[in-house]
């Protein structure tokens, strides 16, 4: 198991329990960082200088972490429509104990999440339904990038989650951030995470969340 793995194991156990206790069977040796994912030094003049710009190998999007994730790739059943779903997770953690995950979700066999009215919705009571430890406090329709988004915070006992659940050029997308402590506040953290996400291609780059 990579040192990368462990240190989220450990310190965000709750990403693991939360996103990838939904697999059974699940090899954790799929965690991997791939040499051909591009990272760079965040363009910030803030506390999170020392966060990584990281992007996928189809340049797809480009998001910060506190420091590279690591990445898991897995197929599922969909909870409600029963289509297949590919899931590329990517997880990191601070060294504040904060872990910081995004979820890119593709439908190979259909529906169009883009055309799907239930689609946020029904992805929040998939993520709720995960641990009967998880109370969702909030969920609200927003605007993310342009787009129709849902952001929602969840008590699951220990752990705060807090984020934000979109669909972008057919490909749905959830944001999370896990905290030991509370939802983010007046913390900037939560807000430079999810802002730091930028499509790269046939996109409508307009007004973040």
């Amino acid at each position: 198991m990579s040192k990368t793995l462990l240190s989220i194991m450990i310190i965000a156990g709750v990403v693991i329990v939360f996103v990838l206790g939904r697999y059974t069977g699940l090899d954790t040796d799929q965690f991997s960082t791939s040499p051909n994912e591009g990272v760079q030094e965040a363009p910030s003049e803030s506390e999170f200088d020392a966060w990584v710009v990281f992007q996928p190998d189809d340049n797809s999007f480009s998001v910060s972490f506190p420091r590279k994730p690591a990445h898991i790739s897995e197929k599922a059943h969909d909870a409600f429509g029963l289509s297949p779903k590919n899931y590329n997770i990517y997880a990191a953690d601070g060294l504040d104990k904060k872990g910081y995950m995004l979820e890119v979700i593709t439908f190979p066999e259909g529906p169009n999440p883009a055309t799907d009215t239930q689609i946020l919705e029904n992805t929040l009571k998939d993520i709720i339904s995960h641990s009967t430890l998880n109370t969702l406090e909030e969920s609200k329709e927003e605007t993310f990038k342009g787009n129709k988004a849902l952001s929602f915070k969840i008590d699951s006992g220990e752990r705060k989650l807090q984020g934000v659940i979109f669909v972008l050029n057919e490909t749905l997308f959830v944001l999370t951030r896990v905290s030991p402590d509370d939802y983010a506040g007046e913390s900037q953290d939560y807000k430079f995470f999810i802002q730091s996400f930028k499509p790269k291609k046939n996109s409508n780059n307009k007004d973040p969340l």
